[in-house]
C-alpha cells in the first residue's frame, strides 16, 4: 500500500470507476451514432464500443460493490480486498469457462468481460 489511508485509496479507486463508466458510455454513444450513419462499416470497428461495453460494467459492478461496503460500515481494507478477490474470481471464471455460443459477437463480449475483470485485478493489486 501507500502513504495514503484506505479511505483515501478508496475513494481514489471509486473516483476512478466514476470515471471509467463515464470514458466508456461515451465511446459506446459514438459508436450507437455511427452506425446510425453506416452500420456495415461501423459494426467492423465494433470492438472498441464492446471493450468500452465491458469496461463500464466491470467498473459499475466493483463501484456498486464498494458503495454497498461503506454503506454497511465496513472497513476500507475489507472493502478493497473483496474488489480484488471478486475481480479476480471473476476472471479466472471467465478464462476457466469461456463462452460457447453460437453467437461470435456473444463471445467476443464474454472475452471482453473476462479481460476487463483481470484489469480491474490488476489495477487493485498494489492496494
Amino acid at each position: 500500500m501507500t502513504d495514503r489511508t484506505p479511505s483515501e485509496v478508496l475513494a481514489e479507486i471509486m473516483d476512478r470507476c466514476v470515471n471509467k463508466i463515464k470514458q466508456s458510455e461515451m465511446v459506446t454513444q459514438e459508436f450507437a451514432k455511427q452506425l446510425l450513419d453506416n452500420a456495415d462499416y461501423h459494426f467492423g470497428w465494433a470492438d472498441r464500443a464492446m471493450q468500452a461495453a465491458a469496461t463500464e460494467r466491470v467498473h459499475f459492478v466493483t463501484l456498486e460493490g464498494m458503495r454497498m461496503g461503506l454503506e454497511a460500515k465496513k472497513n476500507p481494507v475489507d472493502i478493497l480486498a473483496n474488489a480484488k478477490r471478486y475481480a479476480l474470481e471473476q476472471a479466472l471464471r471467465y478464462a476457466q469457462h469461456p463462452e460457447r455460443s453460437t453467437s461470435m459477437s456473444s463471445n467476443a463480449m464474454s472475452q471482453f468481460r473476462g479481460v476487463a475483470w483481470a484489469e480491474m485485478n490488476e489495477y487493485l493489486t498494489p492496494f
